[in-house]
Parts: C-alpha cells; structure tokens; sequence
C-alpha cells in the first residue's frame, strides 16, 4: 500500500486533529533518572484510535510526554509522537514532534510496500526547515517506535524461554537500523497507581560502534491485553520511565 507524499504542514495537522474517538487511553507518571536523581518530572499519554488516513482506514497510535512547570527548570520536555498503520499493522506514516531541552524538531517517516519491497522516505526538520531526507529498502517490514510497541504487545510468550530474541528493521531517525527484541522473561512491576503487575519483560536492543545496547525497556501485563505498565527509554543525559496510571478502554 502506498501513502502520497504529505506536507509538512498536513503532517502538524494531522497531529492535532480533534475528530478522534479512542479505543484505548493509558495515562502515565513521567520518572527521570539522571546520575543519582530519580524524580517524578510529568505525564504521558498512550493512545490508539481509529482514523481515515487519505482514504485508508488506520489505526493511530499517539504518545505524548511532558515535563510539569517544576521541572521545566531543569529539563524541558514535549514530545508528541504518532504512528499510523493499516488494520493489518502495515506501518503507513510516523511523526516525531521533539521539544527537549533547546533541541526542536520533527521527523518524519512514510512508508511503502507497493513495489513487493518495503520502503521509508525519512525526513527530518528543524524549526520548518529540511535539514536531512533519506531513503530506506528492506526485504523485511519496517517498523517506528510505536508500531513495534504495537507488535511487541501481540506477542505470546507461550514457549519462548527467557533470552529468546527476534530482529525486526525500525526508523533511527534518517536511518533503518536493526533492532532486537529480547524476551527476559516474567518480572512483577508496582505502577504508579499502587498496584502489583506480573509482566513480560521485553528488551529492545541495537548495535553501536560495534557494542550491544538497551535502546528501550517495555514490561507489559502477562494478560491477552498486554499492557505497558513500564517503559524505559534512554536519553543521552539519563533515562525516562514512564509508569503506569490508569487504563481505559
């Protein structure tokens, strides 16, 4: 299936149209970790809901995080992050809105599978202005962040022993790199609403310089909904981890 090309512009506005209907909401508490510091920083929402997508029937997934005005001082963050993908999980079009810190951009991805070939046209911007495009091919399904949290959550642990892992190609930006998926087994996570979950432990991982890293952290309830209760995700400076709240449905 193919997208057209769409505008920066339409992009944004995709981004905060106001005509959705959620199918899942999942409210979070924002930690950052940075040396010996670990403090509750903001919010997060996690959302999926249906959308038409130039004509195509969609399922939008949104992230958001932000910091509250205490701790704006000492690290500034809203990013907004949205996924779009057909019925089936084919990924169609990603939007990476980044405000951390002096740091101001967006990126975006469009994919493509027509050409019996999966394909990303990558584009990044700095205050409205192209500072970066590329083009991607893959034999396999490219994925974004978030419709790899997507596929992670239809997962089934079912015979799979603790450091099974699998390899799925995932936009970095202007790049396409490999990312592994490591099942580490069953962890029992306390959320930020008090109570106890027993989760699946998923590592997300890459290679840099030759050396194996975390990239990001999911543990998701054990149930068919497998929920994220946790999610890690690493910054430069330190680490984000986003706990859960509540879940609606």
């Amino acid at each position: 299936m193919s997208i057209k090309p769409l505008a920066l512009v339409v992009s944004l506005y995709m981004l905060f149209s106001p005509y959705l209907i959620y199918a899942e909401k999942i409210t979070y508490k924002v930690y950052l970790s940075i040396g010996f510091l670990n403090v509750q920083v903001g919010e997060s929402t996690l959302s999926e809901s249906k959308v038409e997508l130039e004509d195509v029937s969609a399922v939008m997934s949104r992230m958001i995080m932000t910091t509250d005005k205490r701790a704006d001082r000492v690290f500034f963050l809203r990013d907004t992050i949205t996924s779009y993908s057909t019925l089936s999980g084919m990924p169609l079009l990603y939007t990476k809105s980044i405000n951390e810190g002096g740091k101001c951009n967006v990126e975006i991805a469009e994919f493509d599978n027509s050409y019996n070939t999966y394909s990303v046209v990558l584009k990044s911007y700095s205050k409205g202005i192209l500072i970066g495009s590329s083009t991607a091919f893959s034999d396999d399904k490219i994925y974004d962040m978030l419709s790899m949290l997507r596929y992670t959550r239809n997962m089934s642990s079912k015979g799979v022993s603790p450091g099974h892992s699998l390899q799925i190609p995932m936009v970095n930006g202007l790049q396409v790199v490999e990312q592994h998926i490591v099942y580490e087994g069953m962890e029992s996570v306390k959320a930020a609403n008090g109570k106890k979950y027993d989760c699946l432990a998923l590592s997300v991982r890459d290679y840099k310089y030759g050396e194996e890293r975390e990239t990001l952290r999911v543990l998701v309830t054990s149930d068919s909904l497998h929920i994220p209760v946790q999610l890690d995700l690493k910054l430069g400076m330190g680490k984000i981890r986003v706990l859960l709240t509540s879940y609606n449905k």
